[in-house]
């Protein structure tokens, strides 16, 4: 029996939260990690589809759809080698980006 979107959710942000190597990675790469995966785990079980996060923006002007502003930037596809690609990536130079940053 498959397990509910909520259930899987829930699961993978605990183990985000507990987990040392995602904790040694600096606050918002490591944020912008965890929300582009979790917004592929939700299209992959079929919570929100791609329609509701590509960016219009008549339907953001007109229908107050912001959320379309951000998530459209969470989507990297689905899960594949492209997609771990991607991951690695973002990972690798928002990291480098953010630790360079003196504040």
């Amino acid at each position: 029996e498959p397990k509910p979107a909520g259930v899987i959710t829930s699961t993978f942000v605990s183990y985000c939260v507990s987990d040392p190597q995602l904790q040694e990675i600096p606050p918002i790469t490591r944020s912008y990690f965890i929300l582009s995966v979790l917004t592929s785990v939700l299209l992959h079980f079929d919570v929100v589809t791609p329609f509701t996060l590509y960016l219009n923006m008549r339907l953001v002007v007109e229908n107050l759809e912001i959320w379309r502003i951000f998530t459209n930037l969470l989507y990297f596809g689905d899960f594949s080698v492209n997609f771990f690609f991607h991951m690695y990536f973002l990972v690798r130079y928002s990291r480098n980006l953010e630790e360079s940053i003196e504040f």
